[in-house]
């Protein structure tokens, strides 16, 4: 089950480092503001809570769903939709949500780094019914 799972989260540390790198960049040229930082980690912490909600509320889970599922939808998706919108930034609403986006994917590969037990290993700290 490594070679599924690890090309994954190698996929999903590589969007968490390049989005670490632009959000760097960002603050060193002073074209991020402190509020997008708060959106950004309010919305990291928004999504996490509604997939850890998602997993108590289950009764079974797939064993290796965690390892999917949290990258894709914490760091993954925002880093890929905010590159998306990088394009159109021509207006500033765009480049605020650019910038939340890109600062909610790195506060949430940091909340994925630091709180591994609750994130993919999920199914044994909630001692779910696993499906294989």
């Amino acid at each position: 089950m490594g070679l599924v799972v690890f090309p994954f989260l190698f996929a999903a540390a590589i969007c968490f480092l390049w989005a670490l790198i632009i959000v760097i960049l960002k603050f060193i040229k002073k074209t991020i503001e402190l509020k997008e930082f708060v959106f950004g980690l309010v919305l990291a912490v928004l999504i996490y809570g509604l997939l850890y909600f998602d997993y108590i509320s289950s009764d079974k889970v797939y064993r290796l769903g965690a390892y999917f599922v949290f990258p894709f939808f914490i760091v993954m998706l925002p880093f890929f939709i905010s590159i998306f919108l990088n394009v159109f930034h021509s207006s500033k609403i765009l480049r605020l949500l650019c910038n939340v986006l890109l600062v909610s994917a790195v506060v949430g590969g940091v909340i994925i780094l630091l709180f591994q037990n609750y994130t993919l290993n999920i199914v044994e700290h909630l001692n779910l019914n696993k499906n294989y």
